[in-house]
């Protein structure tokens, strides 16, 4: 009924907006009912599911190792990790008795017997008691149904984010993407990142499956998610798998974790930059739970008699979290709020601000009666931003997102088959001002439909297969569905059969309909122009290939390299004009990224250390016309081809962490090299002849641009320190002080240069900080 009724609501919205209904219509309904029909289980095979929590706050357990033996044999059957639920699902499983055993660092090992008839789903809700020796990490290496190869992934804890320099009282998101190879912001400021060559327009942010547009924060230091809020992040910088659609460049899937459903607890902190409130508690005991947190920046307080950096900064954030989870199934409803308002040069006279406002929520269903775990997401997104001058909006850009999501998993012949769609109503919202050529507001939607499918073939306990497909419909006024097809290939070999060694490809092909445009011309100015793709032009599309191996010596030290191609074509950029103008017509262009990254870690109490590097190459070039024109002497040269301002070509980052006598030490060391940037021609004044007279009218003032990105800034490097102490006030109560500084040796990092003021911006300076943080339990 649920379906039936999102079906009719949404072909009413097509017929209101004068779309062909009658094919598109029966086709998604089609679909949704063959989606809906639930398979049978293959003949005498079985299906265990684990859902695995913790005792001491009740949350599900991201990693769990679950190892299922033969009673008989002792023969490993089964071995895995749990999801980002807290689930492992083992299928095909002849009917028998086994031995299950459950294993977690810092966690009491569960075992215990089970039994499973033929054909019998069961499903088991296992809680971890709390142990009081910290235990090390279980290397599973027995024959086992391997997961897709990692190449292009990378599954970050909030153990690892909480281990990085930063002004807050905990570790943050922003910081941590900043250790990873291939990720390139411009400066240190502006909340955007580039990822292995591909535009911030181009990675899509997920929160528990709500798309958010700009959840970074006006310094690049922070984000919405701090380390005690987030339970896990999977960052895909390519070759992601079919479910992930609608950009051409990367995926942050980001989970939160849920509130307490023990007990109640709630804590706070007060530093040089930060402040922020955490409550979170059950609802329920072990049933239902609630989180509630807030940060609110204080730079504008301090950074006047801390630092010399006298850029207005204001950005706070608030998110609300409420889970629900019994034995058979899994939901959350999550409530997030950011807003940024700043300037990135403190002599221009206009502001820039923006806002995220989102709701979503997501249920799990795993219960005996299903014959496959089946997941609805379902929420409202909204992004705005705009520039201000004296109080007053001169230009703004929006877009507000409804979307409806199904996912389900079945096995065909024994083999794990996912599959599912998701349903958008993308709303685009602007008004312009004359930094624009043809200045306009508009007032548009984009309606979309997305399909995806994917099987897993363990082939054996050496190599796993995993092909995909996905199909994107953008729907038109004039020109009905204008589809996409997207075809995904992940493989993973293992040479030795255990995760030590590990060998990884992923290919993919990606589309993109939208457009976000910034000028390019000017690092000032960070304002977004968010509009939906023209139709009756090509598709944005970007072909993907990775190849990585990764290596685990011993039982501390692990490395990994990667290479990796991205082939961009019709990407819409801003035509380059000689003058400081930007058109709101996009040109398209060809494009391709390649490089590779190296990142080795050692971990072992107390000593951690990591080092990253990567090369990369980024070029845009004409496709068909000129990408515009530039002064070259005397006169207007066209622009054929251009290295655009994320083309850093060399990134190192080391990190060394230490714990002694009770204190964490944490120091980074970043080193960029120089980043493009285009270099100004000359200065003159415009006359429109014959319609003014010259002897009267002197002309307007006129920037003229040189070769676009054709100069390279210095390269950057910058040491940031921490140190930290928690002190237990009592069996409930613990005050956590710290005490750091970013960029600690105080070096001149340039930003960006102002053409129009002949003023270089730097980015931060020397940020000494101080935190205090108490927690009660």
């Amino acid at each position: 009924a649920v379906i039936f009724n999102l079906h009719k609501k949404l072909e009413i919205y097509m017929l209101c907006k004068g779309l062909k209904t009658g094919v598109t219509s029966l086709t998604i309904i089609s679909i949704i009912v063959l989606l809906h029909v639930p398979m049978q289980a293959s003949a005498q095979n079985s299906t265990l599911r684990v859902f695995v929590t913790a005792d001491d706050d009740g949350a599900p357990l991201v990693g769990a190792n679950v190892i299922l033996r033969s009673a008989e044999t002792d023969k490993i059957i089964r071995a895995g990790s749990t999801n980002n639920d807290g689930i492992v699902n083992y299928r095909n499983i002849g009917s028998n008795t086994y031995r299950l055993a459950i294993s977690f660092i810092g966690y009491e090992t569960y075992t215990s017997e089970i039994s499973l008839d033929s054909n019998q789903v069961k499903v088991k809700r296992i809680t971890l008691e709390v142990s009081d020796n910290v235990l090390e990490g279980i290397v599973v290496s027995a024959n086992r149904n391997q997961e897709a190869g990692n190449a292009g992934i990378k599954s970050i804890s909030r153990q690892e984010i909480a281990r990085v320099p930063t002004p807050g009282a905990g570790g943050d998101l922003a910081s941590y993407l900043q250790n990873i190879p291939g990720i390139v912001s411009v400066g240190d400021r502006g909340g955007d990142f580039n990822v292995r060559g591909g535009q911030p327009n181009e990675n899509k942010v997920l929160v528990d499956d709500i798309p958010l547009i700009k959840p970074f924060h006006i310094s690049n230091l922070f984000s919405a998610f701090p380390d005690n809020l987030i339970s896990n992040v999977d960052l895909y910088t390519g070759g992601y798998d079919a479910q992930y659609y609608g950009v051409t460049s990367a995926i942050i899937d980001m989970n939160l974790r849920p509130g307490n459903f023990k007990e109640y607890e709630g804590g706070g902190s007060v530093g040089t930059y930060l402040s922020s409130f955490r409550l979170e508690g059950p609802i329920s005991e072990d049933a239902s739970s609630f989180l509630l947190m807030g940060r609110k920046s204080l730079v504008d307080e301090t950074s006047s008699f801390l630092s010399n950096d006298q850029s207005p900064t204001n950005f706070y954030d608030v998110t609300a979290r409420y889970s629900l989870q019994k034995e058979n199934y899994r939901c959350n409803a999550t409530a997030l709020h950011t807003y940024d308002n700043g300037q990135l040069n403190p002599a221009r006279s206009s502001y820039l601000s923006w806002s995220n406002t989102a709701i979503g929520g997501r249920c799990l269903g795993f219960s005996e009666e299903l014959n496959f775990p089946v997941e609805y997401t379902a929420g409202f997104s909204r992004f705005h931003n705009e520039v201000s001058s004296d109080k007053k909006t001169t230009r703004s850009s929006g877009v507000s997102i409804l979307y409806f999501g199904l996912e389900h998993k079945e096995t065909i012949s024994g083999i794990p088959l996912d599959y599912g769609l998701e349903i958008t109503s993308q709303h685009f919202m602007g008004k312009l001002d004359d930094k624009f050529t043809n200045p306009e507001s508009y007032d548009e939607y984009s309606p979309t439909l997305y399909l995806f499918s994917s099987l897993t073939f363990d082939i054996n306990k050496y190599l796993t297969i995993k092909p995909g497909i996905g199909f994107l419909g953008t729907f038109d006024d004039t020109f009905g569905i204008v589809p996409s097809l997207e075809p995904r290939l992940r493989i993973s070999y293992l040479p030795d059969g255990t995760n030590k060694q590990k060998v990884g490809l992923a290919f993919g092909k990606y589309s993109q309909g939208n457009t976000s445009l910034t000028d390019e011309l000017d690092a000032g100015t960070n304002f977004r122009l968010l509009k939906p793709g023209s139709f009756s032009e090509p598709i944005q599309t970007a072909l993907h290939g990775i190849a990585s191996y990764s290596r685990q010596i011993g039982r501390y030290f692990e490395g990994k390299i990667e290479g990796y191609i991205k082939e961009y074509s019709n990407v819409s950029v801003s035509k380059f004009s000689p003058i400081a103008k930007l058109d709101v017509e996009t040109i398209k262009a060809d494009g391709r990224a390649y490089g590779a990254d190296f990142v080795a870690q050692y971990q072992k109490n107390p000593f951690t250390f990591s080092v990253g590097y990567g090369y990369s190459n980024v070029r845009y070039e004409t496709s068909g016309e000129n990408l515009g024109e530039f002064v070259g002497g005397d006169d207007f040269k066209p622009v054929l081809r251009y290295n655009p301002a994320q083309d850093q070509r060399h990134k190192l980052n080391a990190q060394v962490g230490y714990k002694i006598a009770g204190f964490d030490t944490s120091v980074r060391w970043q080193y960029g090299s120089g980043k493009p940037y285009t270099k100004v021609y000359g200065f003159d004044l415009g006359l429109s002849i014959p319609f003014v007279d010259p002897t009267f009218d002197s002309g307007t003032a006129r920037t003229l641009y040189s070769q676009p990105y054709g100069g390279r800034l210095p390269s950057y490097h910058r040491l940031d320190i921490s140190l930290k102490r928690i002190f237990n006030l009592s069996n409930k109560v613990t005050l956590t002080a710290k005490v750091g500084a970013i960029n600690a040796y105080n070096r001149d990092n340039i930003f960006y240069f102002d053409a129009n003021s002949q003023q270089r911006i730097n980015q931060s300076p020397f940020l000494p900080y101080f935190n205090v943080s108490m927690n009660v339990e």
